[in-house]
């Protein structure tokens, strides 16, 4: 099962949009005005969210094979970690 990551250092948050306005059930605005994947997607609804990511203007959506993320985001589905300094 993929799951699903956002680059913080790449995200251009507020000021794209596109994620969480074309996919709101998995991606939204998180704290720091970044987007954020709060729910993972099902096998069946993997390829929505691949084409999400493929429309991202800075590819800051990754895909895992698992659910171990290193890109700083910290989610439902994603290690604790501390985001990466601004």
């Amino acid at each position: 099962m993929a799951h699903f990551s956002i680059q913080w250092d790449k995200c251009r948050g507020t000021t794209c949009a596109l994620c969480w306005t074309q996919a709101p059930q998995f991606f939204a605005l998180a704290e720091n005005g970044k987007a954020t994947v709060h729910h993972q997607p099902h096998a069946a609804d993997e390829a929505a969210v691949r084409a999400v990511a493929g429309q991202c203007p800075v590819g800051a959506i990754v895909e895992f094979d698992d659910a171990v993320t290193t890109t700083g985001q910290v989610g439902p589905a994603d290690p604790p970690t501390t985001p990466p300094p601004e």
